[in-house]
């Protein structure tokens, strides 16, 4: 059994789809603290969605026990994956 089992493949594009959104999060409000706008919470808004972020990040990466509402994720134990996917893409370009 591996993390992308058809049964945690949508838990797992909702986990990291929502990382993308906290990213984007993070970055537009450390723009507005940056040029001095004052007049909302940024700075919270930009801590609470790094401390998701966070707590998302090391879950993806350890794993978690299946709950009610979502199934278990295995802990990752090839982090480089991205790096094998990455080595594949010239033989996946002369397809």
């Amino acid at each position: 059994m591996t993390a992308m089992d058809p049964p945690n493949r949508p838990h797992l594009l909702d986990l990291t789809s929502m990382q993308a959104t906290r990213l984007s999060n993070v970055a537009k409000d450390a723009y507005f603290i940056h040029y001095g706008c004052v007049d909302h919470p940024h700075g919270e808004w930009m801590n609470a969605s790094r401390a998701e972020f966070m707590a998302t990040h090391w879950q993806l990466l350890e794993g978690s026990p299946a709950t009610d509402t979502a199934p278990e994720l295995h802990q990752v134990t090839d982090v480089c994956a991205l790096q094998k996917i990455l080595q594949q893409l010239p033989v996946m370009n002369r397809l």
